[in-house]
């Protein structure tokens, strides 16, 4: 049996512990991935509050700026389009600018005033526009969105059907998609109302996250990240929906020629809608994930219940109507889950 000296065991033993207790040093004071990724992230002035003249009394339609070089080069790598350009709006399209920020939802403008940093147009953008976010030196988020100009020159009808055509492969040229969103406003109200959706998503926590970005965010700041009232039961994860919002073909999904799409024929079309009315989706470009699903939710939920216009999705073979429907006379979608103060008050701006 072999015998060990008391003095030798304790010195051992305390020497096992400081050993472990360093080490335990060590690793709360490594940088954790989160910590890494944030100080990289942070490191791009694009993403600094102090880069901006942000003054959060000024009218939203005083925040109206050409894009910084610095997000022009950004979208540029994102999309791989060397073609995108400032874009300066004219007279009359500032005053479709000003007309759609005053037709948001109260608290959108509420929330919008003291998050909304600036709002940029770029030529030839691929979609309808992007939200983008800045921090404070506190790690407090902010946004700047970027919109296609095109908005303003199109139909709200025609940039609809456009965006859902984007998706589809002409393998025929009889079948026709319509998007009726009626003649009274232009496109740039509808996609305002989604991109600025965004920004109110991320105040409310109406989805647990916008996009990795923010997930990461989040994790920075030990924020808890947890599954909310309106994907519960619509949504697996940020990409994957519940089976009751998933249908054949919607993996395929593209829009805007991104992703190597369009990937579905157009002679699949009345299949790919037929699936999406028995979802909770509104849209296609809600199938995305569960920020588009919220923005897309918001965005027509108010354009069709509070601005009093249609959207109806027709399909045509040659002239002849095969297939019509209006997401929000479905009363799976209509009665989806939203805070109640999403858009008439809110109760943190935080």
């Amino acid at each position: 049996m072999l015998k060990i000296n008391k003095k030798t065991l304790f010195t051992v033993i305390g020497s096992f512990l400081l050993f472990f207790a360093l080490l335990l040093i060590f690793i709360s004071l490594s940088p954790t991935p989160e910590d890494q990724y944030f100080k990289q992230m942070y490191s791009f002035p694009e993403r600094q509050l102090k880069s901006y003249n942000f003054n959060a009394e000024s009218d939203l339609i005083s925040r109206v700026a050409p894009p910084p070089d610095s997000i022009l080069k950004m979208l540029r790598k994102l999309d791989n389009c060397p073609a995108y350009i400032p874009y300066k709006p004219t007279k009359d399209e500032m005053k479709i600018i000003e007309e759609s920020l005053d037709l948001l939802p109260p608290a959108f403008k509420d929330i919008l005033k003291l998050r909304l940093v600036n709002i940029y147009f770029v030529k030839n953008y691929y979609g309808g526009g992007i939200t983008d976010w800045i921090l404070d030196e506190k790690g407090k988020i902010y946004f700047y969105i970027v919109f296609n100009p095109e908005t303003l020159k199109m139909s709200a009808s025609d940039w609809f059907t456009y965006r859902d055509n984007s998706c589809f492969v002409k393998d025929t040229k009889k079948i026709k998609i319509k998007i009726d969103c009626g003649k009274k406003h232009k496109a740039f109200i509808g996609v305002l109302l989604h991109e600025t959706a965004h920004v109110v998503d991320c105040v409310l926590k109406i989805t647990p996250y916008l996009d990795d970005d923010t997930y990461m965010l989040y994790k920075y700041k030990k924020m808890k990240v947890a599954i909310t009232p309106f994907v519960k039961d619509d949504w697996m994860s940020i990409y994957l929906p519940s089976r009751v919002n998933d249908f054949h073909l919607r993996e395929m999904i593209t829009f805007y020629g991104l992703n190597n799409g369009p990937k579905i024929n157009i002679s699949d079309v009345k299949t790919v809608y037929n699936g999406l009315s028995k979802t909770r989706l509104v849209s296609l470009y809600s199938s995305k994930s569960w920020a588009e699903d919220s923005a897309e939710f918001m965005a027509f939920s108010y354009f069709v219940r509070e601005l009093n216009q249609p959207y109806v999705i027709t399909l045509f073979d040659g002239k002849k109507k095969i297939y019509s429907y209006e997401p929000m006379k479905n009363k799976q979608v209509a009665n989806r889950h939203l805070p109640i103060n999403v858009f008439y008050g809110t109760d943190s701006t935080n």
